[in-house]
């Protein structure tokens, strides 16, 4: 069974900003990043092209103790002015409002940016940590087993989390929820076009 994990699902509002952040080095920037914690695998699960760098190891976490590293889109990287994606790699990023001040991680990876909302929405500049959990599991399923599959998850749960509570819901219906009020909007448009067409015909067949 395929899975992942991150502390935010694709198609739910980022709540996590943090402004202050620069490259190390460099001046502070008034500018406020979007962050998350994903899964080593988080970026192949979705399909998410690597565009410069490398992936996150399986074995990385940034809540450790040990060396932080961060992946970035190229949305984030275009805020710091470089143009080559390549350029940005091996560079640490750097919290000047942090107290004390701190290096946040050294940066070994782009993406390419994807639409975390809906795509009327902007991508917005992101750092990714890497951890080892997440508030969100993600999981591959076949349709044809799809009850199958929902209780044996449902199960295991249960079993590792005895008393708390689970919740789960299909990634592509929670997207979907998102347009229903453009298919609202499109269709009252449509007829509204509609209905001045068939004005102005009424008004041409009157003359």
């Amino acid at each position: 069974m395929d899975y992942t994990f991150s502390t935010i699902s694709p198609g739910e509002k980022n709540g996590w900003v943090k402004g202050g952040i620069s490259l190390k080095g460099q001046e502070k920037l008034d500018y406020q990043f979007f962050q998350a914690d994903v899964a080593p695998d988080f970026f192949q699960f979705f399909n998410v092209p690597l565009i410069a760098g490398r992936q996150f190891f399986s074995d990385e976490n940034n809540w450790t103790g040990g060396p932080r590293h961060l992946i970035l889109n190229k949305e984030a990287v275009s805020v710091f002015g470089i143009n080559n994606l390549n350029d940005i790699i091996g560079k640490t990023l750097f919290d000047y409002d942090s107290n004390p001040q701190q290096d946040i991680g050294e940066i070994v990876g782009v993406i390419d940016g994807y639409f975390q909302n809906s795509l009327d929405q902007e991508i917005k500049p992101t750092i990714f940590n890497c951890d080892q959990g997440g508030y969100y599991i993600f999981i591959k399923i076949n349709s044809k087993n799809i009850n199958e599959i929902v209780e044996e998850v449902t199960s295991e749960f249960r079993k590792y989390f005895e008393g708390q509570y689970f919740e789960y819901y299909f990634l592509n219906d929670f997207f979907n929820t998102q347009y229903k009020s453009h298919i609202q909007l499109f269709k009252c448009f449509t007829l509204f076009s509609i209905m001045a067409i068939i004005i102005v015909s009424l008004s041409l067949f009157g003359l």
